[in-house]
């Protein structure tokens, strides 16, 4: 229930948002179409992630095939870009170059979302004046290094590696799923997500995946 409030949320301000602009203006059908076009992406999302919550529930591992990087995180960039401006949030995405993951597509852009959401919640709680955050992109020897860090409050002490755990949160109204299930689905391609906090501030949630 957790994940899928997140695209019934969306779909329901995008409807909210249709609503008003036929009542002001529903001559404007460029609008109108990009935020059909939303909401319909909204409702795949919610059925994707009923279809890999069966598929982990029953213990078999997803397809997948290999995915770029910079096109699957600009997609997601894109999905969550009126959440960034309603929270007045600067997103920077640094890659020296395109890489390419062996991964269930679904899937992972749901791990990207549910971390940039993290990081959205946390600035959102934060009374710092510029909010922002920064995705980087780096090759390991065989391994790829995703960070998403954001200069919020940061994670509480000793809470770095419990907050992946079944039902532990680091917010208050959080209900301990997404890291969880994040960390799960990363484990099960061969990667993992670390969590610390960053020296100059903010939480910093790093993913390794094998290179493909």
């Amino acid at each position: 229930s957790h994940e899928i409030n997140q695209p019934l949320a969306a779909t329901r301000l995008n409807a909210q948002f249709a609503e008003m602009k036929l009542q002001s203006d529903p001559s404007d059908t460029v609008i109108l179409k990009e935020i059909i076009k939303n909401i319909l992406d909204d409702i795949n999302r919610a059925s994707n992630i009923v279809k890999n919550l069966s598929r982990l529930a029953s213990n078999k591992r997803n397809y997948s095939s290999k995915v770029s990087l910079l096109e699957s995180i600009n997609e997601v960039i894109e999905i969550s870009k009126s959440k960034l401006r309603a929270s007045n949030i600067d997103l920077e995405l640094n890659s020296a170059t395109d890489y390419q993951i062996q991964i269930n597509m679904s899937e992972w852009q749901q791990v990207l979302i549910n971390l940039l959401n993290n990081a959205v919640e946390a600035l959102d709680e934060s009374s710092i004046e510029r909010k922002k955050i920064t995705i980087s992109i780096t090759r390991e020897l065989d391994s790829i290094k995703i960070s998403i860090q954001d200069n919020g409050h940061g994670i509480r002490d000793g809470q770095e590696s419990k907050i992946f755990e079944l039902l532990v949160s680091n917010k208050e109204a959080g209900s301990g799923i997404g890291l969880w299930l994040s960390k799960n689905i990363m484990n099960r391609f061969g990667g993992d997500i670390m969590a610390k906090n960053s020296p100059s501030g903010g939480a910093c949630f790093t993913i390794t995946v094998p290179a493909a």
